[in-house]
């Protein structure tokens, strides 16, 4: 187990370490900011699926006591896994509005990753993507 954290720590090193050395102005936040959405939406995809299993656990679980107790264990952990993912968010919400970063111009993340208004420079030509009221070419 602790060979395969020193593996993914490593790797998110190797991977975003040259994007935070070799950024030139304000480079990395795009990447910040759709990582993070990608890593909201995988959470809500992932807290979709377990809610399914644990319901489909109880619901096929008739009677039998063994399946019944696997089922309130994992009812448990996904109450416990969707507890996390909203504290993480919210905790994520907080710390941006405590700073400064969610509060109208401040906001680093919007327009990044298909969320947000497009455009709201009303500026920003095509390929374009308006971040701190400053139009800088999208990725995608």
């Amino acid at each position: 187990m602790n060979k395969k954290i020193f593996y993914l720590i490593g790797l998110s090193a190797l991977v975003l370490l040259p994007s935070i050395t070799f950024a030139q102005g304000d480079m990395i936040t795009p990447l910040l900011c759709t990582f993070a959405k990608n890593l909201w939406q995988a959470a809500v995809a992932g807290g979709i699926i377990a809610w399914s299993v644990v319901v489909i656990l109880f619901v096929t679980s008739i009677g039998n006591p063994e399946r019944v107790n696997i089922a309130k264990k994992g009812l448990v952990v996904v109450i416990i896994g969707t507890v996390i993912v909203i504290l993480g968010t919210s905790s994520l919400t907080m710390v941006g509005n405590a700073i400064g970063l969610a509060r109208g111009e401040g906001d680093v993340c919007k327009g990044i990753g298909g969320t947000g208004e497009p455009d709201p420079c009303g500026k920003c030509g095509a390929g374009e993507t308006c971040l701190n009221k400053t139009c800088v070419p999208s990725n995608q």
